[in-house]
């Protein structure tokens, strides 16, 4: 961390030679260290404005660890294989809203500004079939809102809406299982969703696809 103008309160103030502490090793002559005089410090020192006083920094930055905070949330998933075609899954996780703990001495306090709340509440639910011929897949993903603050300053922060969507692929083996033509789409429902705050929109997508497969 860098000082900047006006001083942030949180870091140790800088420090400059002065009269009693001039610059010393800051240059070489017939190869002993420099120091500068006293007399040439009050010179500087004596510089009116608004030119002067001319200070020569001593401590001009300082680098210090962030103080904690805490994340917490859980998350579940299940699984389950109906039969050799058809399987089920499920996710579900949940996230508090960080606290920033207080800081030890020798840290920073965690800057507030850079504090970013994700969803609170996320699941996903999907079927699953893969028949000897066909296969497709049917899910739901759902998302609480979420607040962003990682990218570009104030102005541009922002929160997502919560969304719901829905995503579904039907495919057909070809070539004795050896290639799979499938239809893939996303957003079916053509909610108007955004995963991040500076992220594309996602509107309703359906791409064909053709995978080939080497045994």
């Amino acid at each position: 961390f860098t000082y900047l103008y006006p001083p942030d309160p949180n870091l140790p103030a800088p420090t400059y030679y002065d009269l009693d502490n001039p610059a010393t090793g800051i240059g070489a002559f017939t190869g002993q260290p420099l120091t500068l005089s006293t007399a040439f410090m009050g010179i500087l020192a004596g510089i009116p404005a608004p030119y002067g006083p001319i200070r020569l920094p001593y401590h001009v930055a300082t680098y210090l660890n962030l103080g904690p905070i805490r994340n917490r949330g859980f998350e579940a998933s299940v699984e389950h294989r109906v039969n050799p075609q058809w399987s089920l899954s499920g996710n579900y996780s949940w996230q508090d809203v960080p606290e920033i703990l207080d800081a030890a001495s020798g840290q920073i306090p965690y800057p507030l500004k850079e504090v970013t709340v994700g969803a609170k509440s996320r699941f996903n639910v999907g079927v699953n079939y893969n028949g000897p011929r066909v296969l497709g897949n049917l899910n739901v993903n759902y998302s609480d809102k979420a607040f962003w603050n990682d990218v570009l300053s104030e102005p541009y922060w922002g929160s997502t809406d919560s969304y719901t969507m829905l995503n579904a692929t039907i495919g057909v083996k070809v070539a004795d299982g050896k290639a799979t033509l499938s239809l893939r789409g996303t957003n079916l429902l053509n909610q108007d969703i955004l995963q991040h705050i500076y992220g594309d929109l996602l509107k309703r997508s359906i791409v064909a696809e053709l995978r080939f497969f080497a045994k």
